[in-house]
């Protein structure tokens, strides 16, 4: 769909509408005038009909458009007449193909009474569719005449068509007599004047009612495209009525021949005004002729009105024309070059533009080339000459067939001649940036070539100096970064160690921060297109010498847990324009009033710099530690010690935060420090060691004092701790055994209380059942005894020697022999 607009604006046919509605009225009380029941009357109060869906939403206008058609078909959702209608009438239907143009779609609801009411609303149509060429002249080339370097062309015009005849393209046509005519309506004995006004100051005035047709008042409409849609509509009303005086609606084509007489007539029966609203479903081009007619001839004495004319139609008459014929579509030549059909074309190509309009002003714009040509070719050689703004411009050349006579002629971009029979030509120096010369080869005859070469003359102007910030400053030992220039966009940047000339950087320079000094850098740019260079720009940069460091009171502070801190600008010694950091690099600068936390035991370091005022260098960072010490704190008391003459005795206590060790014994007056002499070692430990204590050393005191590094902080002390030392009881009494090898020997024995007996002169476990010693080998056993009183001490081993005698060896013996009642004598042995 290309357009549609609808307007509720209560527009010209309401107007006609309500005076119809008006005179409907006046019948119905005529017809209840007849009547004589009063009661009847009053019971039919009418109201006029209403319409629902005369809303744009309601009625959701589309227009759809088919190509080669003129016009659109136009739908929409019909509204919607309220009950008491008795007919409902409309101009146009959903549906209907409408001309190009704002249509007013009007529906009429009549009610039994014969009163109206009335949905109005606009439909505009487009034409978007452009005029046609249907023949056109195709592109030509000739050949020129070797004299006149010329060629002569004649070619058929054009021929066009359209979607919609031409003329002037709008639909319908209202004609309210407010302002003159056009030439071609055709007027016979009407006029247009004031008087009996129907609607405005003016309408038309019909002055001979005649009975002759050739003498009655008429008046013809110029010829109008119909495409049987819609209906003709106007109001009319008479002075008088008599001699059965009619209006007339005739139809004519465009020669003015009768196609329907009385297409629509009536007779006046009153003098009210009357509108009418007569379809009209020819299609094709007609004239529409109002006439009047009455029984009289020369009828002077009644006078009919007529005004607000509309026509479902478009006129298709050529209304700047006196002959008033039939539009044409308009097509004209737009190429301007002055040349005709039929002319002499000179060498080179001529472009013949025709551009055809319709009814709408849509156009259609269409060309064809006449080229001429001959057989002398354009010069060659480079098109495109450059130099640099502040150089002269060089010598440009053409190429041409000297061989033949052959020469150049070169011209200006104004077409002067600037050089002629010459290959080489210097412009002169000039400010203009562009020049452009056309190069043509000319033969023995006169004759130009009918192409040339194009030569583009540039001056480049020289691109601006880059950019560049300066002077720019570090401080000694800053990270640099290498340096930076702006240019134009895509221009190259060069760097150079001097104002003119110098050593080229391959790259950015980038300064050196190692030694305080200013260095001089220059940069130029190089225009990306034309190579031309700027003028150098020139960037100081400066290193400043840094600051030395601050200095501190001490560079490390140690507090005990919530001890007051300074402010850390307190601790310096020596410094202005102080920043202080938590990093030894980087992190977050803080301020010279922050107090450092004392609340939580631990280490924190800040660091501190100094800025010179001018340069605003800064020194490097000095560190300042701030320990946080936990006082000493007793986790784990020392328990009383009870041990045995000799034996060894440790107290050991746990102590956090701690960072001196003192144990001290107690004289009975003074706690007194211990030192690492007998019997004690590790006094300045955690544990204390007593060895081998004496029984001199029964029932003493001892604690342990530890302290912090941090001296505000308050030693701890752990719990008094006694200890007990019980005394050995004597060795037990025993005696030494003897027995001969391989006796039967008893179990040992010993003097003393809860006996223990052992194998080994130290260590050993202890057994309460005394050892019976083995006699199978002869040797000397040692064990050992022991004795342990009621505090469980035992007492020094005593020790028995078992001695086993070995056996001596059988004595030597010789056998004995008697006889029976010999006399034997002793045996004997040795």
């Amino acid at each position: 769909m290309n357009s549609c607009t609808i307007n509720y604006k209560f527009i010209l046919l309401i107007f006609l509408s309500t005076i119809q509605f008006a005179f409907a009225k006046a019948d119905l009380n005529f017809f209840f005038s007849e009547r004589s029941n009063e009661s009847f009357i009053n019971s039919f109060e009418f109201a006029p009909p209403t319409f629902t869906g005369c809303d744009t939403a309601s009625l959701n206008v589309q227009v759809t458009y088919t190509a080669g058609q003129c016009g659109g078909i136009v739908n929409w959702n019909a509204p919607i007449a309220s009950v008491d209608a008795v007919t409902v009438t409309s101009n146009y239907q959903p549906g209907d193909n409408i001309l190009p143009g704002t249509t007013a779609i009007v529906y009429r609801a009549e009610n039994a009474a014969g009163e109206v009411g009335i949905c109005t609303f606009n439909v505009t149509v487009e034409d978007n569719e452009k005029p046609l060429f249907d023949t056109f002249p195709s592109n030509v080339t000739l050949t020129a005449d070797p004299d006149s370097c010329t060629a002569t062309h004649t070619w058929v015009e054009p021929t066009v068509s359209d979607n919609c005849p031409a003329g002037e393209g709008e639909a319908p046509v209202l004609q309210d007599f407010e302002s003159a005519l056009n030439q071609c309506y055709v007027f016979t004995k009407t006029s247009i004047d004031s008087g009996g006004q129907i609607n405005g100051s003016r309408n038309l005035i019909a002055n001979s009612l005649s009975l002759a047709t050739f003498y009655t008042s008429t008046i013809v409409t110029p010829t109008m495209y119909f495409n049987g849609e819609g209906e003709i509509s106007f109001s009319h009303s008479i002075n008088t009525v008599a001699n059965n005086a009619q209006i007339h609606v005739d139809i004519l084509d465009s020669s003015m021949a009768v196609v329907q007489t009385d297409f629509f007539s009536k007779v006046y029966t009153d003098t009210a005004v009357h509108q009418e609203n007569i379809p009209f479903t020819l299609t094709g081009n007609y004239n529409i002729r109002i006439r009047y007619s009455s029984t009289v001839f020369n009828n002077t004495a009644q006078i009919a009105y007529l005004d607000d004319l509309l026509l479902p139609g478009t006129i298709v008459t050529n209304l700047t024309d006196t002959a008033c014929e039939l539009a044409e579509y308009s097509l004209i030549r737009t190429d301007g070059n002055g040349k005709l059909n039929g002319d002499d074309f000179e060498i080179g190509t001529t472009i013949i533009v025709y551009r055809v309009f319709d009814a709408n002003d849509q156009f259609t714009t269409r060309s064809f080339t006449i080229t001429v040509e001959n057989d002398l070719n354009a010069p060659t050689g480079s098109s495109e000459y450059t130099y640099c703004e502040g150089n002269l411009p060089p010598e440009m050349s053409v190429t041409v067939d000297e061989s033949v006579g052959e020469t150049a002629n070169w011209y200006d971009s104004l077409g002067n001649l600037v050089a002629s029979n010459t290959t080489s030509y210097t412009a002169p120096d000039s400010t203009e940036l562009f020049r452009n010369y056309s190069v043509y080869s000319q033969n023995v005859n006169g004759c130009s070539s009918d192409t040339f070469i194009s030569i583009d003359l540039y001056q480049f102007p020289l691109p601006d100096a880059p950019t560049a910030k300066s002077p720019i400053e570090y401080c000694v030992g800053d990270a640099p970064v290498p340096l930076q220039a702006s240019g134009d966009s895509g221009n190259t940047l060069q760097w150079y160690n001097a104002a003119t000339g110098g050593t080229m950087y391959t790259s950015n320079p980038t300064p050196s921060t190692t030694t305080a000094g200013s260095t001089f850098y220059y940069v130029e740019q190089t225009d990306i297109y034309t190579g031309c260079i700027s003028s150098r720009t020139a960037v100081e940069v400066i290193i400043n010498a840094l600051p030395v460091r601050p200095t501190l009171t001490a560079n490390t502070i140690t507090y005990c847990l919530g001890d007051t801190a300074q402010e850390l600008d307190n601790y310096v010694q020596s410094g202005s324009n102080l920043t202080w950091y938590d990093a030894a690099t980087g992190g977050n600068e803080l301020v010279g009033t922050t107090i450092p936390e004392t609340t939580t035991a631990g280490t924190t370091d800040y660091w501190v710099t100094q800025t010179e005022t001018t340069s605003t260098c800064e020194s490097t960072r000095r560190r300042l530690r701030i320990i946080v010490n936990d006082p000493p704190m007793v986790t784990g008391q020392p328990l009383n010690a009870e041990i045995c003459e000799f034996e060894n005795a440790t107290f050991t206590a746990i102590i956090s935060n701690a960072s001196t060790y003192q144990w001290q014994i107690f004289d009975g007056s003074n706690w007194v420090n211990l030192t690492n002499a007998s019997p004690y070692s590790n006094t300045s430990t955690s544990s204390l060691v007593i060895t081998a204590a004496p029984i001199t050393l029964n029932n003493t005191t001892y604690r342990l004092v530890s302290s912090s590094a941090t001296l505000t902080c308050d030693d701890a002390f752990s719990e008094e701790r006694v200890l007990t030392v019980n005394p050995q009881p004597s060795a037990p009494t025993v005696s030494d055994v003897e027995y001969c090898e391989n006796g039967t020997a008893s179990a040992l024995t010993a003097s003393g209380t809860n006996i223990l007996w052992y194998t080994v002169a130290t260590g050993g476990t202890g057994n309460s059942t005394a050892p019976t010693p083995s006699t199978l080998t002869a040797g000397t056993t040692s064990y050992y005894v022991t004795q342990t009183n009621s505090s469980g001490c035992e007492s020094p081993r005593s020790e028995i020697e078992v001695t086993v005698y070995a056996l001596p060896s059988a004595p030597t013996v010789s056998d004995v022999e008697y006889c029976e009642n010999d006399t034997a004598s002793a045996l004997t042995a040795s």
